[in-house]
């Protein structure tokens, strides 16, 4: 298991990725976001942003719980809190992904995501697996390894 290093480091890298794009991303739910103003409104609470920050959906995932970068791949791995892991895919990193898509389903309740050394690593609810992939394409062919099944459920 990765130590509390990759840890820091993954967290560090999520927020350099974030900073550059000036964007606060905005995946659970489905709520509509008033962008380019200081003030917005989401899901009925008012949120106010200091002076030159904006807000804007970046993109919407249905039952979203968590996510992590893939930076090499452009692509967010999103874990849900159903059966689902998706991946939004935004290759030359300008800040305009495509629909998110589903790229395995079938999994018990995939809540938590990290992306490391080329794997997607996915804690379901009694265990962790990875998915082995230098591309997004391969990632979604991979069948998944499980790395512990000791969990409690």
């Amino acid at each position: 298991m990765p130590g509390s290093g990759w840890k820091k480091n993954n967290r560090r890298m999520s927020a350099i990725f974030f900073a550059i794009k000036g964007v606060i991303i905005t995946v659970a739910g489905l709520a509509a976001v008033s962008a380019w103003t200081d003030d917005t409104t989401i899901n009925g609470k008012r949120i106010s942003l200091l002076p030159g920050f904006h807000m804007a959906v970046y993109a919407q995932v249905p039952g979203a719980r968590t996510l992590t970068t893939a930076r090499e791949l452009g692509a967010i791995f999103v874990g849900t809190q159903d059966q689902d892991i998706y991946a939004i895919l935004d290759p030359d990193l300008d800040g305009n992904p495509g629909q998110p898509i589903k790229i395995k389903s079938g999994l018990n309740a995939p809540h938590g995501v990290a992306w490391h050394g080329s794997h997607l690593y996915v804690a379901e609810r009694d265990r962790v697996l990875r998915f082995r992939g230098e591309a997004i394409e391969d990632i979604i062919a991979a069948p998944p390894e499980v790395v512990f099944d000791r969990l409690p459920n």
